[in-house]
This record gives C-alpha cells, structure tokens and sequence, in this order.
C-alpha cells in the first residue's frame, strides 16, 4: 500500500515538473521513460503545460480567397487566434509545420515565377530566407521535421511532380528535394508511385519518418536520415473505397503513428503498435452524436486529434469534440477561413531559436574561401 501510495506521489511530482518544462526538455523526457511517456499523454497535462508555461497547443488554419492565403491559429481553451502572422512577408503561404513551432514558407510578393521559401517562428516572430529548389516542377507536397533542438537542424521535404513522357508507362515519378538546415543545400532523389494515386495533404513525423496517406489504402513512409522510402498497408478492416479516401486521417496518436477513420456519427482511431513489423491495433471507437447534432445540415469529418481523447472535426464550423464527455468548443474564424485548403497542426513556445541550421557559419566560410 505504502508502496503504490508512493508511487502515486512521484507522479504527481514528476506531472509538476514536467508541465514547467520547455517543449524541448518535455519532448526529450518523454524517451526516459514509459513512466515519464505516459505522464505527459495525460489528458490534463497539456492544460496545465499551456498554463504553467504560455506554450500554445492547436492548429493553424490556411485559406485561400480571391489570390491571397489568410491564416489564423485555433486552440482548445480560448478558440481563437493568439498568434499575429502579420510579420510575414507578403503573399506568403504556409507550406509545413514541425512540433517546435517551426514552420515552412513561400513568398509570392514578386510574383508567381519569383517564388522564395523561408522558414519562421511564429511566437517569436523570427524568419530566415532559405536557398530555394529546383522550380522548374510546380511544388505538390512539403513536410518539415526537426532533427535535433540544441543546436537546432532541421529538414524540408519538397515532392514535386515531373512529366509521364509515355501513355504506356503504368507510374508517375515525384521529384523529391530534400533541404538540410547542417549543410544548407538541397539534394535530390525521386519517387514511383502507380498512376492515379493521390498523396494526402497532410503528413505526420514519427519513427524518424515522415508518413503520407495514399488513396489506394497504402502509407508512404520517407526516412528522413536514409532518404530512402518504403510503402506498407494500412490494416485490412481500416481500409476504403477510392472514392472515400477523405474519411481517413493520419494522426499522431501517443507518440505513435495511428489514424482516424469515419464521417457523420461514428470514427474509429488505429494505432500502428509496431512500426516494424507493421503491426495495427485498432484502439478505440468514437461516438460523435453530440457534432452531428451539432452540425444537422452537413456530414461532420474528422481533421485531426487534438489529444488522446479529443478531436478536431469540421462541419460548417470547426470544433473541439472531447468524445471521452462528449463536450465541444466551436473555434470562431474569420470569413476568409470558411473553407479551408490547410489544417496544420500547431505547438509552440516563446523560446527564440536559431532558425540558421547546425552549420551555417561553416557553410559562409567555405563560400567565403571559395
């Protein structure tokens, strides 16, 4: 008794401590230990994090409307935008988003053809020009993962779609540049995927990859350190009709890659437990009778999972369904955002970072040499 009673205290110290962290140290806690792991995927802990540091935890919704993206950022807890995007550059568009509030960018201000990436904080209003990529193909997917925090490396993954040059060819090939923040260049590879397949929008980082949905019941699944890519399938009873490819989300559920499947009243959320062996387990199922009545003249979609037991769906509006109590918070958007082309997810803190890459001193060095 003395013993669990104990134990029961050392959580409830290490809760406190850890919801006094930095995301940083509360990312790197969470490999220490299971304990640790699970103390910081507590419902709770998150409210606590966000109150006890200032951190912002919620997505950031992008719009396009008459030529020009409008952005704004969503929370649980105030619902509405806390974060001002007005330091960007004009005719920006948010292409990526990272755990650390780091964020992958495009600058249209002088036009469609001068096109210039930059990566930004947002909380900390800092933005750095990136050397740009090969523009010759129009951009397709971005996904931006960071590496490793102090000091910061990151890397942007751009796929972009070259030319089927023969009717006959039963594949289309996807440029892909890959940009690393250590040596301030982008190098290429390229990937083959049958005709007629789509990527999903959004990408979801874990395991060291990064993870895009594809429309015929696959996963794409990109090393970020190999630069090498595998396909694996989803789990049999998860799988859809083409046509229904929009009912399936990619989540990041736990630290662990899962998804979430459904439309109307009834989801389900998988879990991949093994991402080895590939091995799926479906975790739990969602009653969202509380959305639909919510939203009577629209079929209410899943957009992402919040936390374990809360999820972002869309109806006319977009809202926080709590399905362990069955509450909902509806987030208030500005017209621009009604229809949305993006839904990123958004986590951040006020700690300013060094947005140069691991190296970059060394790389104006060596151009200064040569």
């Amino acid at each position: 008794m003395e013993s669990s009673s104990s134990f029961l205290c050392c959580n409830d110290l290490l809760f406190e401590i850890f919801s006094q962290c930095s995301l940083k140290l509360v990312d790197k806690s969470k490999t220490v230990s299971k304990v640790c792991k699970d103390i910081m995927y507590e419902p709770m802990f998150m409210q606590y994090h966000k109150k006890k540091t200032g951190a912002i935890y919620g997505y950031l919704i992008q719009s396009l409307y008459k030529n020009n993206h409008f952005s704004s950022v969503v929370s649980l807890d105030d619902v509405i935008s806390t974060v001002s995007l007005d330091f960007l550059p004009r005719k920006s568009q948010i292409l990526a988003s990272t755990d650390q509030g780091i964020m992958c960018c495009i600058s249209r201000e002088n036009g469609w053809r001068n096109e210039r990436f930059y990566v930004c904080k947002l909380m900390t209003k800092q933005i750095q020009m990136l050397p740009n990529p090969k523009l010759r193909y129009m951009t397709d997917k971005v996904a931006m993962v960071v590496l490793e925090s102090n000091p910061l490396r990151y890397k942007i993954i751009r796929l972009s779609g070259l030319e089927t040059r023969y009717v006959y060819i039963d594949h289309h090939t996807y440029l892909c540049e890959i940009f690393d923040s250590k040596t301030w260049l982008w190098e290429q590879s390229k990937i083959m995927l049958p005709l007629r397949v789509l990527i999903s929008r959004d990408s979801i980082f874990v395991s060291g990859s990064v993870h895009w949905l594809l429309s015929d019941n696959r996963i794409l699944a990109f090393d970020v350190k190999t630069t090498t890519h595998t396909i694996f399938s989803l789990p049999h009873d998860a799988r859809v009709k083409e046509n229904e490819f929009h009912t399936i989300r990619l989540v990041k559920y736990k630290g662990k890659l899962g998804l979430i499947k459904g439309l109307g009243s009834e989801f389900e959320i998988w879990e991949l437990e093994n991402s080895r062996t590939r091995v799926w387990k479906r975790i739990k199922e969602i009653n969202a009778e509380a959305v639909e009545k919510k939203e009577p003249y629209c079929v209410p979609q899943a957009v992402g999972l919040y936390s374990r037991d809360v999820a972002l769906m869309k109806g006319r509006d977009y809202i926080f369904y709590n399905f362990e109590d069955a509450s909902l918070s509806v987030a208030k958007l500005d017209h621009h955002l009604t229809h949305p082309n993006d839904v990123f997810p958004f986590r951040s803190d006020l700690e300013p970072v060094d947005l140069r890459g691991l190296s970059f001193a060394d790389v104006l060095d060596d151009i200064a040499i040569a």
